[in-house]
């Protein structure tokens, strides 16, 4: 009789909490970052760097590519981050020489994260 009481499925609350999490996450948050990444135009060129990294791309082998990718990514995901983070934080410090704030880091982390997760899709 106690058990009828107390029929809790915390499995089941925890993956319908991570459902609604989300979806909330997804509908607020990713579809205004790929709006932004569509219309999105790099504010300048791809450091000589990352040129030189994407042009070595195809002579490394297949085993070796990854991380020359990544790195060369990394590049073009900052351009992204550097124009949308005046609209997420209008008054905080771009970088470039600037003091950067934890909450402006931890900003451009997500950013990061979920723009390397929609390339990945």
């Amino acid at each position: 009789m106690e058990n009828a009481l107390l029929n809790f499925d915390v499995e089941r609350d925890l993956e319908e909490m991570l459902h609604l999490i989300t979806d909330y996450m997804r509908t607020t948050y990713v579809s205004e970052i790929q709006y932004e990444m569509q219309t999105c135009t790099p504010i300048q060129e791809m450091p000589k760097e990352a040129q030189l990294l994407w042009s070595l791309i195809p002579f490394v082998p297949e085993e070796n590519r990854k991380p020359l990718l990544e790195l060369a990514e990394l590049f073009k995901y900052e351009q992204i981050i550097k124009q949308i983070m005046p609209k997420i934080l209008p008054d905080e410090p771009t970088g470039a020489g600037e003091e950067l704030t934890i909450k402006n880091i931890v900003i451009r982390v997500l950013l990061y994260k979920i723009i390397k997760e929609l390339n990945a899709n």
